[in-house]
């Protein structure tokens, strides 16, 4: 599953495993990087969790925490085939619209790596 927030460009691109939740992260901007978000893990959906904090407008905290579940991303990519949320992060101090866009994506031979 790719994870991407996309507008003209990209502030991040992920790949998580569905099933195990590890996840990596590919390629970032440097406003993304500025937030300091884990670039690889064992549970993408818990790290979320703990990065939002310090990472989302306060006033999308409860929303972001409850949309973004493995189980609702899921559910929303097989009946839709993609999930998107958008969001605001707290870029350089402001709130930046995003949105996060996440699909599957049967990749041969691209594994996690282990930390």
């Amino acid at each position: 599953m790719r994870v991407m927030a996309l507008s003209d460009g990209y502030l991040s691109l992920f790949t998580v495993n569905p099933t195990s939740g590890q996840y990596v992260e590919f390629s970032s901007s440097e406003a993304f990087d500025s937030l300091g978000a884990a670039k690889q893990g064992e549970d993408f959906f818990a790290d979320v969790r703990i990065d939002a904090p310090r990472a989302i407008d306060p006033r999308d905290i409860d929303r972001h925490l409850r949309v973004l579940t493995k189980e609702n991303m899921m559910r929303e990519i097989q009946e839709n085939g993609r999930f998107v949320h958008n969001y605001r992060l707290l870029i350089d101090g402001k709130p930046t619209p995003v949105s996060l866009k996440a699909t599957m994506v049967e990749e041969e031979g691209v594994e996690i790596p282990a930390q």
